[in-house]
């Protein structure tokens, strides 16, 4: 799947063109075309299965004033498949990792080209069946008086959503993922934060200051920030992997000049 994307200006509602010309581009109504641009910055506005398809989209966006880009599957990095540091111990410009399964990488943050701060956000479901006895009166009424109650069995389904906070870490050599739930916060000194949350922002500062060549995005941290990106094309759930790849996408595009667009 290549997905199309536009930046929408600093400004929000205002866009370098018409909505009525994004509505013609993308072949929709401009009821339709008009959320993509009530925010600011990286906007998913199409999907396409077909590579080609997808630049004469994207180039057709170009022509008409938006800036556009694509991003396509090998830029879809999942989270899951990353580095992800359990321990850690910074300095000199470096940081080094320990994965659960005790491997290590050893990253130059000097050289990151961008951190990504998020919010995974992860559904578990617990059934619950009850059974409760009810009077029938049409029962007792057919067999005489001899049964007069049934039983009754209902399933309840709760879900219960837990949120944790994540840094990617990209650098031209090497990818480092950082889960909050997930680390270990003794490499920020002989007294770490006394609670995961205080300890995984220190951690970010800590990356900030060490990586100060880093484009910094932390857009993936809210709900309304995840929505902003991937529209109703996309859930969150599902699709944060892709909201990563348009950030980062976005965040090259600012560093190195649009290739569509202006």
């Amino acid at each position: 799947m290549y997905v199309v994307a536009i930046d929408n200006p600093s400004s929000p509602g205002t866009s370098v063109a018409p909505v009525e010309d994004l509505a013609a581009a993308l072949g929709v109504s401009v009821y339709d075309a008009r959320p993509h641009l009530a925010n600011t910055g990286p906007r998913v506005v199409a999907l396409r299965g077909d590579e080609a398809d997808a630049q004469r989209l994207a180039h057709s966006l170009a022509a008409r004033g938006f800036a556009a880009y694509l991003v396509g599957p090998e830029q879809v990095v999942p989270l899951a498949s990353l580095f992800c540091a359990r321990s850690f111990r910074l300095g000199d410009g470096r940081v080094r990792g320990v994965h659960r399964d005790g491997s290590v990488l050893d990253v130059d943050l000097t050289s990151a080209s961008f951190l990504v701060r998020g919010t995974i956000v992860s559904s578990t479901f617990e059934k619950t069946t009850s059974t409760t006895t009810k009077v029938a009166v049409g029962r007792a009424l057919l067999t005489g008086g001899l049964a007069v109650t049934k039983k009754v069995t209902k399933t309840t389904t709760a879900e219960t959503k837990e949120r944790e906070g994540f840094l990617l870490v990209r650098t031209p050599a090497h990818d480092m993922l950082f889960r909050e739930g997930d680390t270990l916060y003794d490499g920020l000194g002989p007294k770490p934060p006394a609670t995961r949350q205080a300890g995984f922002v220190h951690l970010v500062e800590a990356l900030r200051v060490g990586a100060p060549r880093a484009a910094y995005d932390e857009r993936l941290t809210t709900r309304p920030g995840q929505h902003a990106i991937l529209g109703a094309l996309l859930a969150p759930e599902d699709s944060l992997d892709i909201a990563v790849a348009v950030v980062v996408a976005h965040l090259r595009r600012a560093r190195d000049g649009a290739a569509l667009g202006p």
